[in-house]
């Protein structure tokens, strides 16, 4: 399910995927139903162009031609990973920011990125 983990540069925490799955999200770049090859939580501030792009160009960057990008202004190294390895094995990343809101639309309301993986289904 999860190849590899990592904080890079304490901006970017880049989830590798052993295979593509299916992915159903919201997010701003890589969201929809689809197959999903990683997953990228990119710490940003409130101005840094249009998302969607922005979000774009870090999935190239990284190599990730199939990747569900999250974008939150949440320290990464907080980053929430839990690991359930039961049937189903269930494996969940989270990023919470509450206390710093950076919305997109400025009404405050804070961030919550949310995957969770699962070999069912």
């Amino acid at each position: 399910m999860i190849n590899s983990i990592e904080l890079l540069r304490n901006d970017i925490l880049f989830v590798k995927l052993r295979e593509k799955l299916l992915s159903l999200g919201t997010n701003i770049y890589g969201g929809g139903l689809r197959k999903v090859d990683s997953i990228i939580v990119k710490k940003v501030n409130r101005r840094f162009g249009d998302p969607r792009l922005y979000a774009k160009r870090i999935a190239k960057e990284l190599g990730s031609k199939e990747a569900a990008v999250f974008l939150t202004s949440v320290d990464l190294r907080k980053y929430i990973y839990v690991e359930e390895k039961e049937e189903p094995n269930v494996y969940i990343i989270s990023t919470i920011g509450l206390n710093n809101p950076a919305c997109l639309d400025n009404r405050g309301y804070g961030t919550v990125n949310l995957a969770v993986i699962t070999d069912e289904g």
